[in-house]
């Protein structure tokens, strides 16, 4: 148990550092590709508020549970929706920051990539 504690606790300090270097800031409006089940795209909420994240993921059962945490978590100024990331409905300059995980499926590896516009 105690492992778990320090594990949670090492994620949210990598977060919180992923967060200072893409420069989220009040007001912003993020874009969280591929957001599973929204953890980060509630956490970004809370540094961007009153700003707005809009995850993002092409498996609505992900969707459907990230609404969930995020309406009992009581964050206001997060939604997400179905879809692909290759082929955004969005126009150009819609958000300040699209951040994304990209996890292989072949092995457990994992890459961030986050773009300021």
């Amino acid at each position: 148990m105690l492992r778990l504690e320090a594990q949670a606790q090492a994620y949210t300090q990598i977060l919180e550092r992923e967060f200072d270097i893409i420069g989220l800031k009040p007001s912003m409006k993020v874009l969280d590709a591929g957001c599973g089940t929204g953890a980060n795209a509630r956490k970004m909420a809370g540094k961007v508020a009153p700003g707005h994240v809009t995850g993002v993921d092409m498996d609505a059962l992900f969707i459907s549970e990230a609404q969930k945490f995020a309406t009992n978590d009581g964050i206001h100024n997060v939604s997400y929706e179905i879809g692909d990331i290759t082929n955004l409905r969005y126009p150009d300059d819609t958000t300040a920051v699209a951040s994304g995980r990209r996890r292989g499926r072949s092995n457990s590896s994992s890459r961030s990539a986050s773009t300021t516009v």
